[in-house]
């Protein structure tokens, strides 16, 4: 599907694009050294070019519980509820 990814193609100033198992053979390559060196300047320079005046940032609380109930986990602390 990358091959057909016209978003990529501009963003990079490709004529062509590569398959999916070209683009992961990539991507192994990268270690986690290899990851933080490359993305700590790539989010520099992302941010350094953001002609940004305000933010928010909006954090969501939300519970999700993953793998069902856990026992013996509450939701939430409730001193007057027994158990």
């Amino acid at each position: 599907m990358t091959r057909h990814d016209t978003v990529l193609k501009r963003l990079f100033g490709w004529k062509r694009m590569a398959n999916f198992k070209a683009v992961m053979r990539l991507f192994r390559k990268f270690d986690q050294s290899t990851n933080d060196a490359v993305f700590g300047r790539l989010f520099a320079w992302l941010f350094s070019n953001l002609k940004i005046d305000c933010l928010t940032l909006d954090l969501d609380s939300t519970v999700m519980t993953r793998y069902g109930k856990q026992e013996g986990a509450a939701r939430g602390y409730n001193p007057a509820k027994r158990r």
